[in-house]
């Protein structure tokens, strides 16, 4: 008689379907197209192709200058509750956006999230 050999497989535990990081992705994608935004990039344009940041002053390509949120849009909501707070974060006046360049964006960012994980 031949003997067969059987294949056990573990069943996978389903995980409940998490909306808030696509949520939060979508908010992100549409603030791109912000005309608050936009003000700010055509406020720090320098010519067609280069723009300045305004911490280290430099004239740097397009690609390389990023709109920054001076007071930080902090965390992505984890409830429902959160995301007005969120959205009015986002989606602020034009007083609290900044042209940085990657480099200075990205000291600034790992300053507050530093600041973020003490607290």
């Amino acid at each position: 008689m031949r003997r067969t050999k059987v294949k056990v497989t573990k069943v996978k535990k389903k995980i409940a379907w998490n909306p808030h990081p696509y949520l939060v992705a979508a908010a992100r994608r549409i603030w791109r197209w912000s005309p608050e935004r936009r003000e700010i990039a055509n406020a720090c344009a320098v010519g067609l192709t280069k723009r300045r940041c305004v911490k280290c002053e430099e004239t740097k390509a397009r690609k390389e200058v990023q709109i920054d949120h001076i007071v930080p849009v902090g965390k992505q909501p984890r409830s429902w509750s959160e995301y007005p707070g969120f959205y009015e974060r986002l989606f602020c006046a034009v007083s609290n956006l900044q042209p940085l360049c990657k480099t200075c964006h990205t000291a600034k960012s790992n300053l507050e999230n530093k600041a973020r994980k003490e607290a």
